[in-house]
C-alpha cells in the first residue's frame, strides 16, 4: 500500500491524528536535509507497536472503541516493512511525505517514528492513499490503473454491434444470437450493463455510467 501523508510538528494527540488533539507547542524549523536524512533511514523493517486507537481486536472488541470509552490496555508489539519513503514537500511544521509499506503497517505510527527522531510531538493532519497492490489512482512510477469493468463476472458486448447514438437518445437496442446471461456493453464515453432475458428481451441493471475520465471532462 502506498500513501501520502502530512505530518503536523509540534501537535499531540492521543490518536496521532486530528481527532484527538490536545495540545500544539511551536517548535523552530528543521534543515529540509535533516528530515529527508530521517526519512531515508526508515527503510525497512521495524517492530513497533500499533496506535491504540487502531482497529486491532482486545478481548473482541476494537481497540479504538477501548481508547474512546478511556479503558486502560496495551498492545502486542508487530512488525511491519517501509518499502519506499521520501520527502515531497517541508512547510514547517508540515512534513508531507510518500510511503509504501505492508500489510498491517500504520502510517500513523510512521509519522510519530518521524517525530521522535525530531525529539517532538508530531500528529498526522492528512492521510491519502493513492495505490494498493496493482490498482493505482494516478499512473506513475510504473504501477498499472486497473480497469474494474475487467473484473465484473460480465461478459462484454462491444459496442461496434450497437448504435451508440440510439442508446444515448434512450431508444431500445437489438442484439441477434446473444445467449442468456448479463452483459456490459461499452461505448465510448459510457457504458451500460445489461440482462439478456429468457425471450431475449433486455432489461438495463444499470444505464448510461459514464467512465472516470469523461466524467471529469463533462463536468470541468
Amino acid at each position: 500500500k502506498t500513501y501520502r501523508a502530512t505530518l503536523w510538528l509540534g501537535a499531540y494527540s492521543r490518536s496521532l491524528d486530528i481527532e484527538h488533539i490536545e495540545s500544539v507547542k511551536v517548535i523552530n524549523t528543521y534543515p529540509q536535509a535533516h528530515i529527508e536524512g530521517i526519512l531515508n533511514g526508515l527503510q525497512g523493517k521495524h517492530t513497533y507497536t500499533p496506535p491504540l486507537f487502531s482497529a486491532k481486536h482486545i478481548n473482541g472488541k476494537r481497540a479504538y472503541q477501548l481508547a474512546r470509552a478511556g479503558e486502560s490496555f496495551s498492545l502486542s508489539q508487530v512488525q511491519m516493512e517501509i518499502y519506499h519513503i521520501k520527502l515531497l514537500s517541508y512547510c514547517h511544521p508540515f512534513v508531507h511525505f510518500e510511503v509504501s509499506v505492508s500489510e498491517g503497517g500504520y502510517v500513523r505510527s510512521i509519522g510519530e517514528m518521524i517525530a521522535q527522531h525530531l525529539d517532538v510531538n508530531g500528529t498526522l493532519s492528512s492521510l491519502e492513499r493513492i495505490s494498493e497492490g496493482a490498482m493505482a489512482v494516478n499512473q506513475s512510477e510504473g504501477i498499472r490503473i486497473l480497469n474494474p469493468l475487467d473484473y465484473l463476472p460480465y461478459a462484454k458486448i462491444k459496442s461496434t454491434s450497437l448504435c451508440a447514438q440510439d442508446v444515448a437518445n434512450g431508444k431500445k437496442i437489438c442484439l441477434k444470437n446473444t445467449r442468456k446471461g448479463k452483459y456490459i456493453v461499452c461505448f465510448e464515453d459510457f457504458f451500460s450493463i445489461i440482462e439478456v432475458l429468457e425471450n431475449s428481451s433486455i432489461k438495463y441493471i444499470l444505464n448510461r455510467i459514464e467512465y472516470a475520465h469523461t466524467f471529469t471532462q463533462t463536468r470541468g
